[in-house]
Protein backbone atom coordinates (compact mmCIF):
# COMPACT_ATOMS: atom_id res chain seq x y z
CA UNK A 1 0.00 0.00 0.00
CA UNK A 2 2.75 2.40 0.98
CA UNK A 3 4.82 1.49 -2.11
CA UNK A 4 1.81 2.02 -4.40
CA UNK A 5 1.16 5.45 -2.88
CA UNK A 6 4.84 6.38 -3.21
CA UNK A 7 4.80 5.26 -6.86
CA UNK A 8 1.74 7.39 -7.63
CA UNK A 9 3.31 10.41 -5.93
CA UNK A 10 6.57 10.07 -7.89
CA UNK A 11 4.62 9.70 -11.17
CA UNK A 12 2.46 12.76 -10.39
CA UNK A 13 5.43 14.94 -9.45
CA UNK A 14 7.41 13.93 -12.54
CA UNK A 15 4.48 14.75 -14.85
CA UNK A 16 3.93 18.11 -13.10
CA UNK A 17 7.60 19.06 -13.40
CA UNK A 18 7.55 18.12 -17.09
CA UNK A 19 4.51 20.33 -17.63
CA UNK A 20 6.23 23.17 -15.75
CA UNK A 21 9.45 22.91 -17.77
CA UNK A 22 7.50 22.90 -21.06
CA UNK A 23 5.50 25.97 -20.07
CA UNK A 24 8.67 27.73 -18.91
CA UNK A 25 10.36 26.94 -22.24
CA UNK A 26 7.33 28.30 -24.12
CA UNK A 27 7.32 31.42 -21.94
CA UNK A 28 11.00 32.07 -22.70
CA UNK A 29 10.37 31.55 -26.44
CA UNK A 30 7.56 34.13 -26.37
CA UNK A 31 9.71 36.64 -24.47
CA UNK A 32 12.61 36.25 -26.93
CA UNK A 33 10.26 36.62 -29.92
CA UNK A 34 8.68 39.77 -28.47
CA UNK A 35 12.10 41.29 -27.79
CA UNK A 36 13.38 40.52 -31.31
CA UNK A 37 10.21 42.02 -32.81
CA UNK A 38 10.45 45.10 -30.59
CA UNK A 39 14.05 45.66 -31.77
CA UNK A 40 12.66 45.70 -35.33
CA UNK A 41 9.92 48.16 -34.33
CA UNK A 42 7.12 45.58 -34.42
CA UNK A 43 4.64 45.21 -31.56
CA UNK A 44 4.17 41.44 -31.37
CA UNK A 45 1.32 40.20 -29.16
CA UNK A 46 0.40 36.63 -28.24
CA UNK A 47 -2.88 34.91 -27.43
CA UNK A 48 -3.24 32.56 -24.42
CA UNK A 49 -1.69 29.11 -24.84
CA UNK A 50 -5.03 27.31 -25.23
CA UNK A 51 -6.04 29.27 -28.37
CA UNK A 52 -5.60 27.34 -31.62
CA UNK A 53 -4.00 30.33 -33.38
CA UNK A 54 -1.30 30.38 -30.70
CA UNK A 55 -0.74 26.62 -30.86
CA UNK A 56 -0.43 26.73 -34.66
CA UNK A 57 2.00 29.67 -34.66
CA UNK A 58 5.39 28.63 -36.05
CA UNK A 59 7.10 32.04 -35.94
CA UNK A 60 10.68 31.29 -35.00
CA UNK A 61 13.70 33.26 -33.82
CA UNK A 62 17.14 31.87 -34.56
CA UNK A 63 18.75 33.40 -31.48
CA UNK A 64 22.30 32.62 -32.65
CA UNK A 65 21.99 34.66 -35.85
CA UNK A 66 19.17 36.98 -34.76
CA UNK A 67 17.07 36.02 -37.80
CA UNK A 68 13.31 36.09 -37.40
CA UNK A 69 11.26 33.61 -39.42
CA UNK A 70 7.56 34.51 -39.64
CA UNK A 71 4.59 32.27 -40.11
CA UNK A 72 2.65 34.14 -42.81
CA UNK A 73 -0.95 33.57 -43.78
CA UNK A 74 -1.82 34.61 -47.35
CA UNK A 75 -5.48 35.29 -48.17
CA UNK A 76 -6.67 35.59 -51.78
CA UNK A 77 -10.13 37.26 -51.71
CA UNK A 78 -10.60 37.13 -55.50
CA UNK A 79 -10.17 33.32 -55.34
CA UNK A 80 -13.09 32.75 -52.93
CA UNK A 81 -10.92 33.73 -49.94
CA UNK A 82 -8.48 30.90 -50.60
CA UNK A 83 -5.91 30.80 -47.78
CA UNK A 84 -2.34 29.51 -47.82
CA UNK A 85 0.17 29.46 -44.97
CA UNK A 86 3.96 29.64 -45.10
CA UNK A 87 5.57 28.21 -41.98
CA UNK A 88 8.86 30.09 -41.90
CA UNK A 89 9.61 33.12 -44.07
CA UNK A 90 12.73 35.15 -43.30
CA UNK A 91 11.88 38.73 -42.35
CA UNK A 92 14.58 40.10 -44.66
CA UNK A 93 12.75 38.75 -47.73
CA UNK A 94 10.64 41.20 -49.71
CA UNK A 95 6.88 40.71 -49.92
CA UNK A 96 7.24 40.21 -53.68
CA UNK A 97 9.78 37.42 -53.13
CA UNK A 98 7.69 35.74 -50.42
CA UNK A 99 4.45 35.83 -52.45
CA UNK A 100 6.03 35.01 -55.83
CA UNK A 101 5.33 31.28 -55.58
CA UNK A 102 1.60 32.01 -55.38
CA UNK A 103 1.12 34.87 -57.84
CA UNK A 104 3.53 33.68 -60.54
CA UNK A 105 2.29 30.88 -62.77
CA UNK A 106 5.85 29.66 -63.48
CA UNK A 107 6.66 29.30 -59.78
CA UNK A 108 3.42 27.50 -58.86
CA UNK A 109 3.83 23.73 -59.39
CA UNK A 110 0.71 22.58 -57.52
CA UNK A 111 -2.07 22.15 -60.11
CA UNK A 112 -4.96 22.49 -57.63
CA UNK A 113 -3.53 25.69 -56.17
CA UNK A 114 -2.71 26.98 -59.64
CA UNK A 115 -6.33 26.46 -60.74
CA UNK A 116 -7.68 28.30 -57.69
CA UNK A 117 -5.27 31.21 -58.15
CA UNK A 118 -5.70 31.51 -61.93
CA UNK A 119 -7.25 34.97 -61.46
CA UNK A 120 -3.94 36.18 -60.06
CA UNK A 121 -1.84 34.50 -62.76
CA UNK A 122 -3.63 36.46 -65.51
CA UNK A 123 -2.86 39.83 -63.91
CA UNK A 124 0.42 41.74 -64.16
CA UNK A 125 2.40 42.13 -60.94
CA UNK A 126 1.92 45.92 -60.97
CA UNK A 127 -1.88 45.42 -60.83
CA UNK A 128 -1.66 43.40 -57.60
CA UNK A 129 -1.62 44.88 -54.12
CA UNK A 130 -0.66 43.27 -50.81
CA UNK A 131 -2.35 44.62 -47.70
CA UNK A 132 -1.84 43.62 -44.06
CA UNK A 133 -4.80 42.86 -41.80
CA UNK A 134 -4.83 45.36 -38.91
CA UNK A 135 -5.11 43.72 -35.49
CA UNK A 136 -6.66 45.21 -32.34
CA UNK A 137 -8.57 47.92 -34.22
CA UNK A 138 -12.32 48.36 -34.52
CA UNK A 139 -13.82 46.97 -37.69
CA UNK A 140 -12.08 45.15 -40.50
CA UNK A 141 -9.19 47.43 -41.45
CA UNK A 142 -5.94 46.93 -43.31
CA UNK A 143 -2.51 48.51 -43.66
CA UNK A 144 -1.09 49.32 -47.07
CA UNK A 145 2.26 47.66 -47.80
CA UNK A 146 5.04 48.02 -50.33
CA UNK A 147 5.78 44.82 -52.25
CA UNK A 148 9.40 45.75 -52.95
CA UNK A 149 10.28 46.32 -49.28
CA UNK A 150 11.14 43.65 -46.72
CA UNK A 151 8.61 41.96 -44.49
CA UNK A 152 10.29 43.55 -41.48
CA UNK A 153 9.94 47.04 -43.01
CA UNK A 154 6.25 46.48 -43.79
CA UNK A 155 5.50 45.27 -40.25
CA UNK A 156 7.36 48.15 -38.55
CA UNK A 157 5.08 50.25 -36.32
CA UNK A 158 2.22 47.74 -36.54
CA UNK A 159 0.60 45.48 -33.94
CA UNK A 160 0.86 41.84 -34.97
CA UNK A 161 -1.22 39.20 -33.17
CA UNK A 162 0.72 35.89 -33.30
CA UNK A 163 1.62 36.18 -37.03
CA UNK A 164 0.90 38.52 -39.95
CA UNK A 165 -2.05 37.95 -42.28
CA UNK A 166 -1.53 39.40 -45.76
CA UNK A 167 -4.32 39.82 -48.31
CA UNK A 168 -3.31 39.76 -51.97
CA UNK A 169 -5.87 41.76 -53.93
CA UNK A 170 -6.31 43.31 -57.35
CA UNK A 171 -5.47 47.03 -57.40
CA UNK A 172 -8.87 47.82 -58.92
CA UNK A 173 -10.59 46.43 -55.79
CA UNK A 174 -8.54 48.54 -53.37
CA UNK A 175 -11.49 50.86 -52.64
CA UNK A 176 -13.40 47.90 -51.13
CA UNK A 177 -10.92 47.75 -48.23
CA UNK A 178 -10.66 50.28 -45.42
CA UNK A 179 -7.02 51.31 -45.11
CA UNK A 180 -5.80 52.27 -41.64
CA UNK A 181 -3.30 55.13 -41.38
CA UNK A 182 -0.13 54.38 -39.41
Amino acid sequence: MLLEEAGRTVKRVSSESKRFSESKREFLRVIKLKKAARIRGIMLEFLPHKFSRHRANSTYLNWKTGELFWKIQWVFPEANSYTVTDSRVLDSHTLAMASKKYISKEENSDEVMSAKLSVYHCVEKKNLKIILKAEQVTGCKFYDTEMDNTISYNLRGKIILEHPIFYIILSENMENYEIERT
